[in-house]
């Protein structure tokens, strides 16, 4: 380690994530990697995380996640594929799942890890209860640096459209108090807004050298679009679908195109009955959850990938999805409709569309590809090598750790 970083040595984090860790493969992946990267900035890392009937704490150590902790939950999580509408059941599940974090944060306590560590590192718990606040407040009595990332913000919106009326009235409540607790926000922002000094603007980022770029795919007689991710309503898949709808029905047909949606989520049934609205089932196609070789070949097949082109819907104007990111790091060109930062506005791997509700221009899509492919026959290699180059954690965190480097 170079002697700049020899204080790095002394130092070491707690980041806690209350998330199911095997059903939450996207965020687990961000969360992991930023642990990655503040090892690789000389910080001892810890990371304490849920699974669905425990929780579990590890040691990050050589690139490799070591298991040094784990105990069951009294109330493990309910896996059920069924909506229930019986009022006890859903207060049942819910009060299980508060007992739940009860046991998360309180053995996180006595798990005492605290002793090995000047810095906790909590990524946004959702929503913010009694339990989270105590916690703060016996980490503040012990003089602990606390830090609390906000993955977006501001997050009101993003609750009110997902209709999460009783999570968001308790994160009002107890939003002041939290930001009273802790010592440093990260905040990925959706818009520009003056924020205090508390606060740490920063972006997603990867590690590209972890992901699979695609292979080449000549364009031919047929165009296929991949959209990835948890998909939600502000990711607007649906003015893809009706694009390709126009497309099909208008008398101007060159190629066959195919759209490629790859995730799950609450958005898929509005979607498939979109589809079958259109009629065009036999050009949307429905994966649910792929990784490994089964996403790398869907990948291979397509042209271009699909960004968010919803966030007009949460009310943001600006933002740094990971979904961008990864198509950067595999080397496909992508489309979004809104400002992501870290792409300069000539980048020419990016197609931008209005931020509105109307219907996508697939023969534009088209002609960007193709234009792509003249001008540019090392597109690929000249992505991935942009993605390794700008976007990755280690730059990423800079601000937190230049913050962490004066308080400590």
């Amino acid at each position: 380690m170079k002697k700049g970083n020899d204080l790095y040595t002394k130092k070491s984090i707690v980041y806690v994530a209350c998330i199911i860790e095997e059903l939450s493969s996207g965020y687990n992946e961000k969360i992991h990697s930023q642990c990655f990267a503040f090892h690789n900035l000389g910080f001892q890392v810890y990371l304490y995380i849920s699974r669905v009937d425990r929780c579990v704490c590890y040691e990050v150590n050589k690139g490799r996640m070591i298991e040094i902790f784990q105990k069951k939950y009294s109330f493990p999580f309910v896996l059920s594929s069924v909506k229930s509408k019986n009022i006890f059941e859903i207060f049942q599940k819910k009060y299980c799942a508060y007992l739940r974090i009860r046991e998360f944060f309180k053995n996180l306590y006595e798990m005492n890890l605290s002793k090995k560590s000047q810095i906790i590192y909590i990524r946004r718990v959702i929503p913010i209860t009694n339990i989270l606040i105590e916690y703060l407040k016996k980490l503040k009595r012990n003089g602990k640096t606390i830090i609390y990332e906000y993955p977006t913000y501001p997050w009101e919106k993003e609750m009110i459209n997902g209709k999460n009326y009783f999570l968001y009235i308790l994160d009002k409540y107890y939003y002041k108090k939290l930001i009273s607790l802790v010592d440093y926000v990260p905040v990925i922002l959706g818009k520009k807004i003056n924020l205090s000094e508390k606060f740490i603007k920063i972006r997603n980022g990867i590690n590209a050298q972890n992901i699979t770029t695609k292979k080449y795919n000549h364009f031919n007689d047929e165009f296929n679009m991949i959209g990835l991710g948890h998909i939600r309503y502000w990711h607007g898949y649906d003015r893809v679908i009706k694009g390709i709808s126009n497309y099909y029905s208008s008398s101007n047909i060159k190629k066959r195109v195919y759209f490629h949606i790859v995730g799950d989520e609450k958005e898929i049934p509005r979607l498939k009955e979109l589809v079958k609205k259109y009629k065009i089932e036999k050009y949307i196609l429905f994966y649910g959850h792929k990784e490994g070789n089964d996403l790398n070949n869907i990948f291979d097949l397509c042209h271009v990938a699909i960004g968010s082109l919803g966030n007009h819907r949460q009310g943001l104007d600006i933002a740094c999805p990971l979904k961008n990111r990864e198509y950067c790091a595999r080397g496909i060109p992508f489309i979004i409709s809104f400002n992501d930062l870290d792409f300069p506005e000539d980048f020419p791997y990016i197609k931008k569309i209005p931020a509105n509700d109307s219907a996508v221009n697939i023969e534009e899509i088209i002609n960007f590809y193709i234009n792509i492919e003249d001008k540019f026959p090392n597109y690929i290699e000249n992505i991935k090598n942009y993605a390794e180059k700008n976007l990755s954690w280690e730059i990423k965190l800079k601000p937190v750790v230049d913050v962490l480097n004066i308080k400590l």
